[in-house]
């Protein structure tokens, strides 16, 4: 009996484990907080988090998260948002959209970006309230997103903000007031912009584009979804998004779920390096913006150069990017001469040479120059007759 009960009890442990591998299923709930600095004023939102089961008020699944405060567009909400929510909250995100800002009369730039600065300041709070059912379920890792409106008040929010992490802005408004693009100068964290090549209501031209060139971030990213959409970020069901959109002239051709599906490729890796510090996801994004047929892009991200070994034998060589971030630093111990190629991610040798070894030295150091390569994801190879290794660095 014990035995079986035993047998039992392993196998409960086994069906709890894998069901915590998979995707976290959403919760709900709404909150308010009152910001003190503006006469105790009630920011309200909607929250949705990882659970392992889907509804209101559900228990927080086990781990802990970093947050995304999420700014909507104009005369839209959260429920216009489901699908980008959905998939975030599923990798492991709590998102909170802020819905201070949902009528004509309440359409007030200046309010709802403070709105957003002060629910990405107040909520790690939650970590340290027992009260809370986000009691030791935060940590201190936070971006905000925003769309149209929203993303021209995610500019706002960010300016002269060290406590985020990064932000992400689709087709932002840079006719905010203050103006987004006059400020945009002041933001120092990561940002990542995408915009719609179809958007003839904040076309990137005028509206992402400045924004972007006006930032001073050292990571910055431009992307252009080809032929997207402005309404196309979100569910595409919010009349009044889908009546401006009509009105203006947009040239979409592709449908909603494509654009989310893009917006998705590059969120997501991009959060889960800022966020999670997850180093093969920020490959995995510069990988995407290299071949991905879906965009054009810019970028000027001085991330630092990293280097993931893979070690496929014995090869006696040690490799490591030089503190300058300028060279590789190969050390070959091998006693033998080693061939040493870097290829691009579309297979292009950039780099071929043979690294003589001389029988009286311990070791020979080679330095090879990675400045003049441009910025992206390269293999490196090094064998010797019958030996190799593989690096992937990130540039």
């Amino acid at each position: 009996m014990l035995s079986k009960l035993l047998f039992i009890f392993i196998g409960l442990i086994l069906c709890v484990n894998i069901f915590y591998a998979q995707p976290y299923q959403v919760g709900h709930i709404s909150m308010s907080f009152y910001d003190p600095a503006r006469n105790n004023r009630e920011v309200s939102t909607e929250i949705y988090y990882p659970s392992l089961i889907t509804g209101d008020n559900v228990p927080v699944a086990p781990g802990v998260f970093p947050y995304l405060v999420f700014g909507h567009g104009f005369l839209m909400g959260a429920s216009d948002y489901t699908k980008l929510s959905d998939s975030l909250v599923s990798e492991g995100y709590i998102v909170i959209y802020v819905t201070t800002c949902m009528t004509v009369f309440t359409s007030d730039h200046e309010t709802f970006r403070l709105d957003l600065a002060f629910i990405s300041s107040i909520f790690y709070s939650l970590n340290s309230n027992i009260s809370s059912s986000f009691y030791g379920k935060i940590i201190d890792k936070k971006a905000i997103i925003g769309h149209s409106m929203g993303g021209g008040c995610t500019v706002l929010a960010a300016q002269n903000n060290p406590n985020i992490n990064a932000i992400i802005c689709l087709s932002p408004l840079g006719t905010t007031n203050p103006s987004a693009i006059s400020v945009a100068d002041l933001v120092n964290v990561p940002a990542l912009i995408i915009g719609a090549s179809g958007d003839s209501v904040c076309p990137a031209n005028t509206m992402g584009i400045p924004i972007y060139d006006s930032l001073s971030s050292t990571c910055k990213v431009f992307i252009s979804i080809i032929g997207g959409g402005h309404c196309l970020f979100g569910n595409n069901s919010n009349g009044a998004c889908s009546l401006g959109e009509s009105a203006s002239g947009s040239s979409i051709t592709i449908t909603n779920d494509q654009q989310n599906d893009a917006t998705l490729d590059f969120m997501i890796p991009w959060l889960n390096y800022h966020l999670k510090n997850d180093q093969n996801s920020i490959i995995s994004f510069f990988d995407s913006l290299q071949i991905s047929p879906r965009v054009e892009t810019m970028n000027s991200c001085l991330i630092n150069s990293y280097i993931d070994i893979q070690d496929n034998s014995q090869l006696s060589v040690n490799c490591f990017i030089h503190e300058d971030n300028l060279n590789i630093v190969v050390y070959n111990v091998t006693g033998e001469n080693l061939k040493i190629q870097i290829i691009d991610v579309l297979g292009k040798v950039v780099y071929n040479e043979i690294e003589q070894h001389h029988y009286n030295e311990e070791y020979v150091s080679s330095i090879i120059n990675i400045n003049q390569l441009n910025k992206g994801i390269y293999i490196v190879k090094i064998c010797d007759d019958k030996k190799m290794k593989s690096l992937k660095i990130i540039k």
